[in-house]
């Protein structure tokens, strides 16, 4: 009877274990209304070669490949590359997805460039990238909120969701009004992770790969 019990509770237990996990928020499977995305390029999955940029041994990726991945739109205008002073270079769609990213290239890093443009292609310490079409790239080095994200990318603050999304498909939402104090944190061992003022999951997300705008 004992031994009965038990395996009957342990069945229980399993169900319940699975049914949470179906629950579980997953981007990949869940049918969701798609938006333009904010892609924090630290957090994404790219191919990387061996590069020298600026007499720097370092690794890089390619533009396409993070676009052709994680973006939902096709970029198609020009594309604008601003650096943590203030630089800003602006690119064709061409140009851009030409171009290549690096994370650590010491002393210049992030970095991003197209070695055909010279120096008028190349953007040092790059803080984001914004295109026509109203996606982004950012390279988080410190904590930010939702509000002060958006004016600095200058993306629609009236959406109607705001979607957080990790690395590993989970994902957390808030309306415009939370997304003013929703952040991206920055850890001291780089982790970028997602603190949203939502009950749900306490509003906490960890390795933020993307958020989305739903308008």
């Amino acid at each position: 009877m004992d031994t009965d019990t038990a395996a009957t509770g342990n069945e229980k237990g399993t169900e319940q274990q699975q049914q949470e996990q179906h629950q579980k928020p997953n981007a990949s499977t869940d049918d969701l209304t798609k938006g333009n995305r904010i892609v924090v390029c630290q957090n994404a999955e790219l191919t990387m070669e061996d590069v020298t940029i600026s007499d720097v041994k370092a690794t890089a990726a390619s533009v396409q490949e993070l676009v052709d991945k994680y973006f939902n739109n096709k970029v198609a205008g020009d594309v604008n590359v601003v650096g943590t002073d203030g630089y800003q270079v602006t690119m064709s769609a061409k140009d851009f997805l030409a171009a290549k990213i690096s994370l650590d290239a010491e002393g210049i890093a992030p970095v991003v460039w197209n070695e055909d443009l010279g120096g008028k292609g190349k953007v040092k310490n790059t803080d984001y990238v914004v295109t026509a079409e109203g996606e982004a790239i950012i390279f988080p080095a410190e904590t930010i909120t939702g509000e002060a994200l958006l004016d600095k990318l200058g993306l629609p603050k009236d959406a109607t969701t705001y979607r957080f999304v990790a690395t590993d498909d989970f994902y957390l939402e808030c309306n415009a009004e939370e997304m003013k104090t929703a952040e991206l944190r920055v850890g001291l061992d780089g982790t970028i992770n997602g603190s949203l003022p939502i009950k749900k999951a306490g509003g906490k997300i960890n390795d933020v790969l993307y958020i989305e705008i739903v308008k």
